[in-house]
């Protein structure tokens, strides 16, 4: 589960974020004092004492992308989810972006609430974490694994029957 996502310019404006648990301490802040400023060429990941942060940019506007979530928590998806968050966020708001990095003020016809991705990222969120969840499953028995289709095969093989093969159908088994 993703504790918070934020969106900011390289300059530290925030341009939206998304809290999901309250958060200990200033984990965002660790990783811009930490690591961004230091500009540790080819890290995507930073773990501290409680979170794991991983990001992207999207280097032609100078905006980062950030989520944050436990680090207890192992969520595989979370590159990917972090780079269809910045596709989505870029394609949808570049002329936006465009002009804020210009120095301009943000176009008018997008409105006055102009970085409002809520659903959005909720309609990307739900679609990755639908996808990742794990579903529940029967335990197979010995016979429908690969292992014991093998043996089953050699003792055919060989003439040794196996025990349901030896039973007979009108005959109870003790």
């Amino acid at each position: 589960m993703i504790d918070h996502f934020a969106i900011f310019t390289q300059g530290g404006v925030v341009l939206w974020s998304k809290q999901f648990a309250k958060l200990r301490g200033s984990p965002i802040d660790t990783l811009v004092r930490n690591v961004l400023l230091e500009e540790r060429g080819g890290e995507d990941s930073f773990s501290d004492d409680r979170y794991t942060l991983r990001w992207t940019f999207a280097n032609d506007l100078n905006i980062i992308f950030v989520v944050v979530y436990q680090k207890i928590v192992s969520l595989l998806y979370m590159k990917e989810l972090l780079e269809q968050v910045r596709d989505r966020f870029v394609s949808i708001y570049r002329n936006a972006l465009l002009a804020t990095k210009n120095g301009m003020p943000p176009a008018a016809d997008v409105g006055s609430n102009v970085f409002d991705f809520d659903e959005e990222f909720r309609g990307i969120l739900a679609e990755w974490e639908g996808n990742n969840k794990r579903r529940p499953t029967t335990q197979r028995s010995f016979k429908e694994t690969e292992k014991g289709k093998a043996i089953k095969e050699v003792r055919a093989a060989k003439g040794i029957l196996d025990e349901d093969d030896t039973k007979s159908p009108n005959k109870p088994s003790k």
